[in-house]
């Protein structure tokens, strides 16, 4: 029997320079990480924070 499942992360994006959680996500930033990601990473519910999903 095969049961596929997906995986979810999510992460905080914080400030390089002071290391403080961000306001919200850049919009420059989300977009490279969906490039990147070839589309899985999205913003979430906290605007500082984006989520990583496997496509299932």
């Amino acid at each position: 029997m095969n049961f596929p499942f997906g995986i979810e992360e999510e992460f905080f994006v914080v400030s390089e320079d002071t290391q403080v959680l961000e306001q919200q996500a850049h919009v420059a930033f989300l977009a490279r990480a969906k490039e990147l990601s070839g589309g899985t990473v999205h913003r979430e519910m906290l605007q500082s924070q984006v989520e990583a999903a496997t496509p299932i």
